[in-house]
């Protein structure tokens, strides 16, 4: 069984080796089983929503008609989330044998009435980059809820405001 830490999955910043390559609106995952709810659906692109919405990301499935999902990697809401990863699905990321380089996402839902989204702890997305596949992961972990309330709110106008020119 695998285990990763908030702070060893790769993230999508800057000064990242994956966004210098790759940009986040490039990266296509394919998950091979789909996701519960939507087992038809395969592809999905992560798509960049804006600065004044922070570290959320979309994850836009390939296709017309279907679905968007959005997600925040762990470390940019969280501290100490570990994700255990059971054989089976170390087995269908590629992880046995050798180190791989992920990227976890948590998928969250929003509400028109609480600026702070919530996310799934419970079932995490983990996708092999190396791989571009990805699988939701369920969780053991009780503590690990599926409505966990965020600090973060979704959408903030003050983190795209320009600094004022000082000419």
């Amino acid at each position: 069984m695998a285990e990763i830490t908030a702070r060893s999955v790769a993230t999508m910043r800057k000064d990242d080796k994956v966004s210098q390559e790759i940009r986040p609106s490039q990266l296509v995952f394919s998950f091979p089983i789909g996701i519960p709810g939507y087992p038809e659906v395969r592809g999905f692109q992560l798509v960049p929503l804006g600065v004044e919405f922070g570290p959320y990301l979309a994850l836009k499935a390939v296709g017309d008609d279907y679905p968007v999902f959005v997600v925040v990697q762990p470390s940019a809401v969280l501290d100490n989330y570990v994700v255990d990863i059971d054989d089976l699905h170390e087995g269908l990321l590629g992880l046995e044998g050798g180190s791989a380089n992920l990227l976890v996402l948590l998928i969250v839902t929003l509400s028109q009435s609480d600026p702070c989204p919530r996310a799934n702890l419970a079932a995490p997305l983990v996708i092999n980059l190396d791989k571009m596949t990805g699988f939701q992961v369920p969780q053991g972990n009780p503590e690990f809820a599926m409505d966990h309330q965020l600090s973060v709110a979704f959408r903030d106008q003050a983190r795209s405001e320009i600094l004022p020119n000082k000419n």
